[in-house]
């Protein structure tokens, strides 16, 4: 699952590093793919997808 792997990262990040910085890095990568794929060209390769399922 998508979701469990960034919030896997993010923990990384944290816990590793100890950066706000790099935690906020990839809650911000995290966040920009949902966001593609909620969008136009995400929504039309997840229909692609299910088509050829």
């Amino acid at each position: 699952m998508h979701a469990e792997s960034a919030l896997s990262e993010m923990g990384y990040f944290h816990g590793v590093t100890g950066s706000a910085a790099d935690t906020a890095r990839a809650y911000d990568r995290f966040v920009g793919h949902t966001r593609w794929f909620g969008g136009e060209n995400g929504t039309r390769l997840l229909n692609r997808i299910r088509t050829r399922l």
